[in-house]
């Protein structure tokens, strides 16, 4: 992959930004508070909010006097508010302004290296699990690199109200050549207790299958019926031994003529280190899928004349059979017969 023969140049994410650069971004972000200015704005704000508190009565009152209304008691009454709300100000510029900075360096970092940067995106369109769960989906950051590697973190929400949830994952999405079919590498290290998986589909288990060595403690594969071989011709030992050296904390996924590698947690994409890391794997695992991809076709499917199809997969082999989480129903079960239990007959 062309990435891997790409020099990447990481000092400007821990390098200082000048004032130059950091006014190029204000805005960029939609931020109201991006500059060392803001601060002071935050502080006269809850100036501000105190003294209109005082004075609210007398602005909206007809008369000139109000009996038994000192403006200067109602101010010292609530001066005590002062603080508290000036911090609270404060603690959202401060962040506001730091996450500007962030952004502007990452922009710097992506412009330095050639690469295509978006501070936030809600235009999705990906095969990946991930991105078909929830509701208010949006990608924030989204890198895209030179080989069309994309690197970002997502984000979606499920349910509303009490039962709200927020997600969050990283996520590393790498191009093929042609389409393969549907297998998933569930990672046992992110998973509670190494046996429930994090992973939001789940699916059945007569598609698991061993692969040699010690791989199976830490990766379970999942592939479609049939295609057992198919999945043993792809991941070749040299991919194994790079994913338990550099993988094993990304759940992996291949759908279509996609890889994605998911992180449980939001990707660090400000430290140089995880950038190393991630790019180390997806040229390892994107280069060996490739190559072994050139001469891979599936032989369930067959053109007129007996002769392959270029880059088909047959129907049973381009998506894996999901099942119900028996598991998770049981516990919903039980909880809402608890909760009936304690409000109806423990009164």
């Amino acid at each position: 992959m062309s990435s891997k023969h790409q020099t990447i140049d990481y000092t400007p994410l821990t390098e200082a930004l000048t004032r130059v650069e950091l006014q190029k971004y204000k805005g960029k972000d939609g931020y109201l508070f991006n500059s060392p200015r803001g601060f002071i704005i935050s502080i006269v704000v809850a100036l501000i909010i105190i003294i209109g508190a005082a004075g609210f009565p007398f602005v909206f009152s007809m008369s000139t006097s109000i009996p038994g209304y000192d403006f200067w008691e109602a101010l010292r009454r609530y001066a005590f508010l002062a603080l508290p709300i000036a911090f609270i100000v404060f603690l959202i510029a401060y962040y506001e302004h730091n996450k500007t900075k962030e952004l502007a360096r990452l922009n710097k970092f992506a412009i330095t290296n050639g690469l295509s940067f978006l501070p936030r995106t809600n235009l999705i369109v990906q095969l990946g699990m991930i991105f078909n769960q929830g509701h208010s989906r949006y990608i924030s950051p989204l890198f895209t690199m030179t080989d069309g590697v994309e690197i970002g973190n997502h984000y979606y929400t499920t349910g509303s109200g009490k039962n709200r949830r927020s997600y969050s994952w990283g996520y590393a999405r790498i191009p093929l050549k042609r389409n393969m079919p549907h297998m998933v590498l569930d990672a046992k290290h992110n998973n509670a207790f190494s046996r429930f998986t994090n992973l939001p589909e789940i699916f059945t288990k007569d598609q698991i299958l061993s692969l040699e060595g010690n791989f199976d403690s830490y990766f379970t594969l999942y592939a479609p019926k049939q295609y057992e071989r198919d999945a043993l011709y792809i991941f070749t030992p040299d991919v194994m031994a790079k994913l338990i050296d550099l993988g094993k904390e990304y759940d992996i996924e291949i759908i279509d003529n996609y890889i994605y590698l998911y992180s449980a947690q939001p990707l660090k994409l400000r430290s140089a280190t995880t950038w190393i890391t991630l790019l180390d794997i997806t040229n390892t695992i994107g280069a060996e899928i490739i190559d072994q991809g050139k001469n891979y076709q599936d032989e369930r499917l067959s053109a007129d004349g007996g002769e392959y199809t270029e880059g088909a997969i047959a129907p049973q082999g381009t998506r894996l059979k999901r099942r119900v989480n028996v598991a998770g129903i049981i516990f919903i079960i039980v909880f809402i017969a608890f909760y009936i239990y304690l409000n109806l007959f423990s009164q």
